[in-house]
């Protein structure tokens, strides 16, 4: 019984494994960015994506404004989501980047005056937990070895992206980005769950395009002043699980 329990195990992980490059989501709307012209393939994690980065100009940048985090047009209201929620997403995506970027050395600064380049992200799509779904995986998740999602009801995040050059306004780096929540995704209890989860790996793809280029320059580490970031927002995260 032992065995069989340990090779049905194993076969739920290589699915699951497996099943994350299907995670891609491509969400075509109004174009955000200044130009999507120096945009290439490339893959972050699991996923497709397209991306671009000017190695020089990352590697001259000091200090970084982060942007108020852009809705595109129709995108909330065709969430569903209330407005409460979107400012949720807004704020996590926004303080997950400015922590996040503060946290590998790079120097994130509060007024554009003080910045060299410019962070603008837009949220391009966006699909809610189905609640219902994902509260019923997660209590299976109690009775089974190994927790897994109803492939139904995974919320899902679109964002573009881009640094730009206060100087010249030229493009640095571009990132277009998508992806549904994985399988072994934990959903939570609220609509925008999936989507605020999903923010983090936005932000960590961003990053190692302009971490992977500074370093192909080597340009120096950089630091950023105590409390520039917003702390995380303890009691909005536990309310995603309530």
């Amino acid at each position: 019984m032992e065995q069989i329990m340990a090779a049905w195990r194993v076969g739920i992980l290589a699915a699951l494994f497996l099943g994350q490059g299907a995670c891609t989501s491509n969400f075509e709307g109004e174009p955000q960015l200044s130009t999507y012209d120096n945009l290439h393939e490339g893959r972050r994690g699991f996923i497709d994506v397209q991306e671009y980065a000017n190695d020089t100009a990352l590697a001259q940048m000091d200090g970084l404004y982060i942007a108020p985090v852009i809705i595109a047009d129709g995108v909330a209201r065709d969430s569903g989501l209330s407005p409460e929620q979107i400012e949720d997403l807004q704020e996590e995506l926004r303080g997950t980047t400015c922590r996040s970027f503060a946290f590998s050395k790079l120097r994130i600064v509060n007024e554009p005056s003080l910045a060299s380049h410019e962070i603008r992200i837009f949220v391009t799509g966006l699909t809610t937990t189905n609640v219902a779904a994902a509260s019923a995986s997660w209590v299976a998740g109690w009775a089974l070895p190994v927790a897994v999602r109803a492939p139904m009801g995974r919320g899902s995040l679109g964002v573009d992206a881009e640094i730009l050059d206060n100087t010249t306004g030229e493009q640095a780096a571009a990132l277009k980005w998508g992806r549904q929540a994985s399988l072994a995704a934990d959903g939570g209890f609220t609509e925008h769950t999936d989507a605020l989860n999903l923010s983090s790996d936005f932000v960590d793809a961003m990053k190692d395009i302009i971490l992977e280029a500074r370093r192909r320059e080597d340009a120096p580490t950089q630091h950023t002043e105590r409390d520039t970031c917003d702390k995380p927002d303890v009691a909005r995260t536990i309310q995603r699980f309530l």
